[in-house]
């Protein structure tokens, strides 16, 4: 009634709204709407289309129908980002740095940079956070990053300052200074960053002495792990939860394989897609698969040797190469998915990342699968 004026006076946005609560059954009705509003220029409309064309239930359904709503996306968000909306010009970047639909859009460094630095002069700042990761982890370029994160930080936004601790603890982009870090990581921390306390609790403890991740010895009565969070798959979001700061499930019951499964699919991404980048993620990866193999072998209720273990990533391998030339070759490898999974990580420093999988294997147990996949 409200669409069309019967009864009452006239109103799209009353109408949306009520498509919006009717859930599923309503989104054929909201994209109709939706779609009359952003025909008319209402930036906010063209937002809420996109969205909607990014989340439709057939968004999956096929690769062709797929590939459309993507297109269709990715247009109206085109619309309103050239209007001045933040928010668009936001997910343009994401889009283009691939972090937002993976494969299904090509990466392009120099559209990412532009639509994300129009977003961060707009104010947006998951956009200069993001920015600031990028040039950082991406593009080669720390100085820049820090400069952007100080910005940030200034206004008090955890994922900066967490960074700011990260850089300081690594020296990359700032002489290296373990006080800074500290500093940096007790103000992110003071603001609900998970990762801020995984780095501060790893460096305080490599203080009275580095810890170890060889399944061999390390061994307590408990273990404590970061928390994970489900989050979406946008680097925004990833981000925000620190969904993968150690990758493992908190109980520690059941998370090995999972884990396992996750660092080797980032571990041979990495190293086929993107291998002069995130060098020491590539490192501390390499390090825990091997700590996990050992970990599998001592704990399995079926015996298996680590060699096993090693040919099975080595066959997953053997077979994403096979994958990837028939697709068209090294040109056509990129993270896709993974993506927002990497930038997560590397919220926590190399330190941190260690300890959590020494936690991990700290308590004998079989290593059965998680849900977490």
């Amino acid at each position: 009634m409200y669409e069309t004026g019967d009864g009452v006076a006239q109103d799209l946005n009353k109408a949306a709204y009520f498509f919006k609560l009717g859930g599923p059954g309503g989104q054929g009705d909201l994209l109709r709407v939706y779609a009359r509003q952003a025909e008319q220029g209402d930036a906010v409309a063209q937002v809420n289309l996109a969205k909607l064309y990014e989340s439709l239930p057939h968004y999956y359904k096929d690769e062709a129908s797929a590939n459309r709503n993507v297109a269709e996306a990715v247009a109206w968000y085109g619309k309103a980002a050239a209007q001045g909306n933040g928010e668009a010009a936001l997910s343009l970047g994401l889009i283009y740095a691939g972090l937002k639909y993976g494969n299904r859009w090509p990466k392009d460094d120099s559209e990412a940079k532009k639509w994300l630095t129009t977003a961060s002069d707009l104010g947006n700042q998951n956009a200069q956070v993001m920015l600031a990761q990028l040039y950082w982890r991406e593009w080669g370029e720390p100085e820049k990053a820090f400069s952007l994160y100080e910005k940030v930080a200034e206004q008090g936004v955890n994922e900066a300052e967490n960074a700011l601790g990260l850089m300081y603890e690594s020296g990359e982009g700032i002489p290296h200074d373990d006080d800074k870090a500290v500093e940096w990581y007790s103000r992110a921390v003071a603001h609900g960053s998970k990762p801020a306390k995984a780095n501060l609790d790893a460096l305080m403890e490599s203080r009275s002495g580095d810890r170890n991740i060889d399944a061999k010895t390390e061994r307590s009565d408990t273990a404590t792990q970061p928390s994970s969070t489900s989050g979406e798959t946008n680097g925004v979001e990833y981000l925000k939860s620190g969904n993968m700061v150690a990758g493992f499930d908190r109980s520690g019951h059941g998370a090995v394989l999972c884990s396992w499964q996750i660092n080797y699919s980032i571990m041979l991404g990495l190293k086929i897609c993107d291998p002069d980048r995130h060098r020491q993620l590539q490192d501390d990866l390499a390090k825990s698969e091997d700590a996990i193999n050992d970990f599998i072998v001592q704990n399995s209720p079926t015996p298996v040797t680590k060699e096993q273990l090693e040919k099975r990533i080595s066959d997953a391998e053997s077979k994403f190469r096979a994958e990837l030339q028939k697709a068209g070759g090294a040109d056509k490898c990129t993270l896709g998915d993974m993506g927002p999974m990497v930038m997560s990580m590397e919220q926590v420093s190399s330190r941190a990342r260690l300890k959590g999988v020494a936690d991990l294997l700290s308590v004998p147990r079989p290593p059965v699968m998680n849900p977490c996949l």
